[in-house]
């Protein structure tokens, strides 16, 4: 399925850090870490590129330090689960968080970096 993830400036997550950062690789598609994963929890992406630049605004990352990318996905989980705190994922906490998934959020089991958008 053809969506649009953001990454960090080194293609890994833009969010998360520690053992849930996932470390992307153009044309290769990846998985979450085993421990989320266990849990239901898999790489995000947006369902639309109105979608992820809306939260690349809202997460105050600037173009330099976060990438857009045309991307393709295998199985979508639905419903999402509930969203988790992300600050505490990378040292294996799962505490809900406050808020809803961003507009235009979708989890997919493995998410391949296609094409970087400028």
């Amino acid at each position: 399925m053809k969506c649009y993830k953001l990454t960090g400036c080194m293609n890994d997550s833009m969010i998360v850090f520690g053992r849930a950062s996932i470390g992307y690789k153009i044309g290769e598609y990846i998985k979450a870490p085993g421990f989320l994963s266990k849990r239901g929890y898999h790489p995000l992406a947006f369902t639309n590129k109105k979608a992820a630049k809306a939260f690349q605004k809202i997460a105050g990352s600037p173009s330099k330090l976060a990438k857009l990318w045309r991307a393709d996905a295998k199985d979508r989980v639905k419903p999402l689960p509930r969203m988790l705190q992300w600050a505490f994922l990378g040292g294996g906490r799962f505490d809900d968080a406050w808020v809803e998934w961003p507009e235009g959020t979708a989890m997919f089991k493995e998410i391949k970096l296609i094409k970087e958008i400028t």
